[in-house]
């Protein structure tokens, strides 16, 4: 995996050092697992935002009842997020982009 990121790195990133601090402290299972779970998520929480009118207040409004389920339903609620189209295009607080 290290020798793909240096390949990458240097063949198509054109030498953007971004994740060596990462492979320098050694990848193990549970970075892995961390990044794929962050990644999971993404489609959720975008999705939430677009719920929400792009609102932050209000996006951390969700997030926080969010927090207060028991993570079956949390789960459950974030697995809908995910696959329920946006309720409109993302609105943007403060003409930041979203990624």
């Amino acid at each position: 995996m290290a020798a793909d990121y240096r390949a990458l790195k240097a063949e198509r990133w054109g030498g953007w050092p971004g994740y060596d601090r990462w492979f320098e402290r050694g990848v193990n299972n549970a970075q892995l697992a961390s990044v794929a779970t962050y990644e999971e998520r993404v489609p959720a929480f975008r999705a939430l935002l677009a719920r929400e009118g792009g609102d932050m207040a209000r996006f951390y409004g969700a997030v926080k009842e969010l927090a207060q389920l028991d993570q079956g339903a949390r789960d459950a609620a974030l697995a809908a997020l995910a696959h329920d189209p946006p309720v409109s295009p993302p609105v943007v607080d403060a003409g930041r982009a979203l990624r």
